[in-house]
């Protein structure tokens, strides 16, 4: 995730997506500076990949 989303109701859904999936779901929280200007090879294979944007509330 970037931003600075609620980190407990990111933790939950988490939880429930790893209930309904059968697969571990950890969350990447990121600020968009971090995003922006991470080096991290973690970083750069999400960039280089598809990437959904999601939205809530």
């Amino acid at each position: 995730m970037i931003g600075q989303p609620d980190v407990d109701a990111v933790y939950e859904a988490c939880q429930e997506a790893t209930a309904i999936l059968g697969q571990e779901v950890n969350p990447v929280v990121l600020t968009p500076a971090e995003w922006r200007s991470s080096r991290s090879g973690f970083v750069k294979g999400l960039r280089r990949g598809t990437l959904v944007a999601l939205t809530g509330g």
